[in-house]
This record gives structure tokens, sequence and C-alpha cells, in this order.
């Protein structure tokens, strides 16, 4: 039974990210949600290793629930903060490009999506709740710079990674992870 409690995060995480675009008119009620959203990402995880009962599948849905979480959340601001990112829309298209480039080099090289979870990927996730937070809260829109510079950092490191491993290790914490089965 614990084995199923990741899983269930995951999938929980997964429903809730759609309501982030209905949520209007109350802020504190968004920001309850994202942040609920989100501690189901760094709880799927713990529950895993703590329980032994990580796998194939539990990874790849973790990584779809991240993946859906963030595509949410840019849609959120899409739609409701739009000037943040038209502000740094140079930047960003630069994130998007870099993001996408693992994911060309997976299909390629291992013929499936890799998704690895670095160290900075995590704290990249981190930074965009808190920064999609300040928007919503503070209105303060320069922090956006700093996430979109840090998710490019990730996404460089991602980079790397892919190009120099001959097997995908999604657990890798960094390019220099040395206990990395493949390095």
């Amino acid at each position: 039974m614990k084995c199923y409690i990741p899983n269930i995060l995951s999938i929980i995480r997964i429903v809730l990210c759609p309501a982030l675009l209905f949520i209007t008119e109350n802020n504190l009620l968004l920001i309850t949600l994202i942040i609920g959203i989100g501690l189901t990402d760094i709880l799927d995880g713990y529950f895993a290793r703590k329980f032994n009962c990580q796998s194939q599948f539990g990874s790849q849905l973790d990584s779809l629930g991240d993946m859906l979480f963030f595509i949410m959340l840019l849609a959120y601001v899409i739609v409701y903060r739009r000037y943040v990112l038209i502000e740094n829309r140079k930047l960003l298209m630069c994130v998007v490009v870099v993001k996408f480039i693992p994911l060309i080099i997976g299909l390629i090289k291992y013929k499936k999506l890799v998704f690895i979870h670095t160290i900075l990927n995590k704290l990249s996730g981190i930074m965009v709740v808190i920064g999609v937070i300040t928007v919503i809260t503070l209105e303060i829109y320069k922090i956006m710079i700093y996430v979109l510079f840090f998710i490019l950092l990730a996404g460089i490191e991602e980079i790397l990674i892919e190009i120099l491993v001959k097997n995908p290790d999604e657990n890798r914490k960094s390019v220099f992870d040395m206990s990395s089965k493949n390095r």
C-alpha cells in the first residue's frame, strides 16, 4: 500500500493543475493551490525514496506532473499576467529553446523522452513557484528575470549531461555527479 502513495501524489498534481487557469479572483486560493501542487511534487519523491518503491513508471508520472504543472503556470501567466512575459520575451525564448534541446537529444540519442531530475532542475521548479507567487501577490515582475536565468542554467546543464553520458540516468543530481552509474 505504501508504494501507491508517491504515484497517488503525482496523480493528484496532474488532476489539480488545470484548476490554476480557473482561479482568477481569489489570490489566496490560487497561491494555496500552487503551494499544494508544489508540495505533492516534493512529497512524491520523498515517499518513493523513503518506502524504497522508486519505479520507472513513478518517475515518468512525476515528470509528466512536473511538465503539466509548469505548463499550467506558464499558461496562467500568459493569460493573466502576460506583461511579465512580454517584458522578458527574449530570455523566455532562450529558455524555451534550451529546455527543448534535451528532449530532442533524448529522442534522437535514446529513442525516448528523458527528464533528468537534477538539483538545478528541482531548484528551478522552486524558483518558478516563488516567482509566480511573487508576481501574483507583490506584483514584483523583475523577479522573473532571475527565475528565467536559473531555468536557463538548469537547461544548459541538462544538455551537457545528455551529450556526455552514454545512457540516460533520470536521477542524476548534476553534470558533476560522479556517483551516477553512467558517467
